[in-house]
């Protein structure tokens, strides 16, 4: 009888609207908590600053659920989930922007974990409003249930696309392609140093050679010339 209520009349759209919701909120949610460290390494940071941005991650989506228990006392439900759902989504733009520069790139890691979880929590929140008290906890057992396809998915994308380069090219690409302008190239210097030169200096170093020859030959029959006269 729950289950169908769920597909009755009008419920029927707002069961699929829930269920598309729900799966897109939690595909978000994990694949940024999964792979907000690597995120970072891929832009350049160090290995400490990435589990530090995954940590801040963390501690920011505890805090959005906990402001969106706060202000879903003044503010409807459904209104609240639709800003934090519109916010959220401004900041994985700003978020993906913000990947070359540590300090910004950290405070938007919080800011992005508190408005994705507070975006999951906000759909818990609403799903048993907009159905009859038969259903609620039906629909929001289905709800959940066909989310976790996304949430099992979405790490599994994530990994391809890194796998592919595409963090690099697209999302950090910029920050070390800046560093890697700015790195000082090997000098390829005629006199001997002791280690072998570099593969694209050893044609500098063999012209070096040929005109070091000619003059090493006229040194030695002037000074042969001084010597008989």
């Amino acid at each position: 009888m729950a289950f169908a209520a769920l597909f009755s009349g009008r419920n029927a759209v707002r069961t699929v609207l829930v269920w598309i919701a729900f799966t897109a909120a939690q595909t978000t949610f994990y694949f940024a908590s999964s792979w907000t460290p690597t995120l970072l390494l891929e832009a350049g940071l160090s290995s400490r600053q990435g589990i530090s941005g995954g940590v801040l991650f963390s501690i920011g989506g505890v805090s959005g659920a906990v402001l969106l228990g706060v202000l879903a006392q003044r503010i409807e439900p459904r209104r609240l989930t639709g800003i934090y759902f519109t916010l959220a989504a401004l900041a994985l733009v700003l978020y993906s922007f913000s990947l070359g520069a540590l300090a910004t790139a950290l405070v938007v890691a919080v800011l992005v974990g508190l408005l994705l979880n507070g975006t999951v929590s906000g759909i818990n929140v609403i799903v048993p409003i907009i159905y009859p008290a038969e259903a609620r906890a039906t629909a929001l057992g289905l709800g959940v249930a066909v989310s976790r396809l996304g949430a099992v998915l979405a790490p599994l994308v994530a990994g391809f696309l890194l796998q592919a380069g595409w963090a690099r090219n697209r999302c950090s690409g910029s920050s070390r392609s800046r560093r890697s302008s700015v790195r000082p190239r090997p000098s390829c210097s005629c006199g001997a140093t002791g280690h072998a030169p570099p593969p694209r200096c050893r044609r500098t170093s063999r012209r070096c050679r040929r005109s070091r020859a000619p003059r090493a030959r006229s040194e030695h029959a002037s000074h042969h010339r001084r010597s008989f006269p």
